[in-house]
């Protein structure tokens, strides 16, 4: 469609979507997986990260999500070691 007041409402759209986004996994499930026994700065990094997850796997699920953050963790985990990742 080439009417600019489409591309303008669909992002505006795009855009509403996004922030009624509904994370998949709360915080208490992001400290249990980093064991951790208080949130902080490091909970509020993987939210962020899990939410780009989230949106760029819209179908995903939170199982999905735990398995791709522990995953993540754990190759973040073996650099921070100096072991290397397969």
């Amino acid at each position: 469609m080439d009417d600019p007041s489409f591309a303008i409402n669909e992002t505006k759209f795009h855009q509403f979507v996004v922030w009624d986004v509904k994370p998949l996994v709360n915080g208490k499930e992001i400290m249990s997986v980093l064991d951790l026994k208080s949130g902080g700065p490091l909970v509020r990094e993987w939210q962020q990260k899990l939410l780009a997850w989230q949106l760029a796997h819209p179908s995903g699920t939170a199982e999905d999500c735990l398995d791709w953050m522990k995953e993540t963790h754990s190759k973040r985990v073996k650099l921070e070691s100096g072991n290397s990742v397969d």
